[in-house]
């Protein structure tokens, strides 16, 4: 799963591996959170789609920025 994508208020569970641990977080609402921790089996059981969307590939590297900010490109002038 994209760092971006469990680092965000998305509502729901979310699974990643944090080195060999598989990390569980089930966002409930704007303020209610139940996580991080590691995943239980019990986890895993209730919420299999979000488990299997944590072994999807990422392009994500370790130690990386989560969003890069760039200027935007120059605006090509119209001739008058």
């Amino acid at each position: 799963m994209p760092a971006l994508e469990r680092r965000i208020s998305l509502r729901g569970p979310r699974f990643w591996r944090d080195g060999a641990a598989l990390m569980f977080a089930h966002q409930l609402d704007g303020s209610t959170r139940d996580g991080p921790r590691p995943a239980t089996d019990a986890d895993k059981a209730a919420f299999p789609d979000a488990l299997a969307a944590a072994d999807a590939p990422s392009v994500d590297a370790p130690g990386q920025p989560l969003v890069i900010a760039i200027d935007p490109p120059q605006a090509k002038k119209r001739a008058r």
